[in-house]
């Protein structure tokens, strides 16, 4: 579609934002996550459905390691 290989792509990412498509993934990925857990009621497994994670596990694992918490200690923190 947008008519560049995928490698020139992947130059576009890094050059503009120095990171990569995996990472910006992640970066949105854990933004929607962080403000499901602040403004919703849904549970984590729930949120980690909504935003793309194959298990609850595998959610907060990525959580944990994106944001130094777990999401239950971020939404206990995000409620104070």
């Amino acid at each position: 579609m947008l008519n560049v290989s995928p490698r020139q792509a992947q130059r576009f990412l890094l050059s503009h934002y120095g990171k990569s498509f995996t990472q910006k993934r992640m970066d949105a990925q854990m933004a929607v996550a962080a403000e499901l857990l602040r403004s919703s009621r849904l549970s984590i497994t729930e949120i980690g459905e909504k935003t793309g994670f194959s298990s609850v596990e595998h959610f907060s694992t990525a959580f944990r390691r994106y944001y130094h918490c777990s999401p239950s200690a971020f939404r206990q923190r995000a409620m104070e």
